[in-house]
């Protein structure tokens, strides 16, 4: 495989914003790191952050240290946009803005980073001499880093001077079962003493009892995020549809053959909703969708993990989102792969076979995709192999062992 550069991919694919972000970062960043290796730090002060917001792992181990004060950590969020402090802010909750006075102070002084993509999500630059742990985003079937993804190469030196947190290795990375250790080790040349299965904490949250996970949203999430649960109530069947990202970045639902309106109708006959949620990164444009009674576009930057309990049925292609929603033994599935050959071709190779590792019934038309709506969507046969290659047994009370594992790490 011809390896980009992750620094032009950047370019092409980020607006002027985002690229004048990156650049100031890199400028001010250099200036600053060697500091990082000779400040004070408290190894029971943790900074916790996410590249895309107030979500993912990073969230849910975040809510787990605040809700356990016993553990005896001073648990901090870093936060990189105004809106996200202010969502954080209005939870009571102690955040700051990365490139902040105090949040440069918390990331220089903290013994603990605790993040869900890299170190970057906190700051790369304040983080000599810190503990990282790695919480990753997803077990999955895509190849990623050394073992093949298209936008990391390890061996530009203008990519590692450019983006040097994608070369910076964690001092633990969670993973979750045998199959998915030996994956990330060898996308990211990690050795067996860094990596631990221990499973995330995102599940955790999401096997809790759906009335426990209700009182939650009520009580931390937007009413935005209350009355759509809420009005669940008023469908027979809720079904969410969350395809993966494409790095190729084309309008990819003009080749999945969807008809919105028609589908509308037949969700209407059936009583029942589809949720939309895009991927983050996604940019397309949804506007038919507005002009359906049965269909809702979900921000893509919500946090879906709330949602999914009280949904009935998945749709995706991809994602790894397949492998967390099986962790609810009441849930179906439908696994639409219409563009399967293009994927691989031009966003993401697979480091394992689709059809054996993805079990469930597929559909790659929309006739076909249609009918799966009519039916309910699917049971999944496989299930408990499935769990048991991704997970293992490893999905439960994760945030209360990541914790121990950092505190009493030898």
């Amino acid at each position: 495989m011809k390896r980009k550069s992750f620094a032009f991919w950047v370019l092409q694919n980020r607006n002027l914003n985002e690229i004048f972000g990156r650049l100031s970062d890199l400028f001010f960043g250099y200036l600053i790191f060697p500091f990082s290796f000779i400040t004070n730090r408290n190894p029971l002060k943790w900074v916790i952050g996410n590249k895309t917001g107030y979500c993912d792992n990073s969230k849910y181990l975040f809510l787990y240290l605040h809700n356990h004060p016993e553990e005896g950590v001073h648990c901090i969020w870093i936060a990189r946009t105004d809106d996200e402090k202010k969502c954080l802010e209005k939870l009571n909750f102690e955040v700051y803005k990365k490139w902040s006075i105090k949040g440069l102070y918390h990331c220089f002084t903290a013994g603990v980073y605790l993040f869900s993509s890299n170190v970057s999500d906190i700051n790369y630059w304040t983080s000599g001499r810190v503990v990282k742990i790695n919480l990753w985003h997803g077990v999955g079937i895509k190849k990623l880093g050394l073992k093949g993804s298209d936008i990391y190469n390890p061996y530009s030196f203008f990519n590692q001077m450019m983006t040097p947190y994608n070369y910076d290795n964690p001092t633990i990375f969670i993973t979750t079962s045998q199959l998915m250790t030996e994956h990330f080790a060898e996308c990211y040349s990690l050795t067996f003493t860094q990596t631990k299965q221990i499973g995330y904490p995102r599940c955790d949250f999401m096997l809790q009892d759906k009335k426990k996970i209700y009182q939650y949203v009520v009580n931390y999430e937007s009413s935005e995020m209350v009355h759509l649960i809420d009005s669940f109530q008023f469908y027979s069947k809720v079904f969410i549809y969350m395809p993966t990202f494409r790095d190729d970045q084309v309008d990819f639902m003009q080749f999945s053959g969807i008809d919105f309106e028609d589908l509308n109708n037949v969700l209407v006959s059936k009583g029942s909703l589809l949720l939309v949620k895009m991927h983050p990164a996604t940019r397309m444009n949804f506007d038919i969708i507005s002009a359906c009674s049965n269909i809702k576009l979900m921000d893509k930057h919500m946090d879906v993990y709330p949602i999914l309990p009280f949904t009935d049925v998945l749709i995706t292609d991809y994602s790894s989102i397949y492998y967390d929603y099986i962790l609810m033994e009441d849930k179906k599935v439908i696994l639409f792969p219409f563009d399967y050959d293009s994927y691989i071709r031009n966003s993401r190779d697979l480091a394992y076979d689709y059809l054996q590792y993805t079990p469930g019934k597929k559909v790659s038309t929309y006739v076909d995709f249609r009918q799966s709506v009519i039916d309910g969507g699917y049971e999944i046969n496989d299930r408990s192999w499935v769990i048991e290659q991704f997970w293992g047994t490893n999905y439960q009370h994760a945030s209360a062992k990541i914790v121990n594992l950092v505190k009493y790490r030898k």
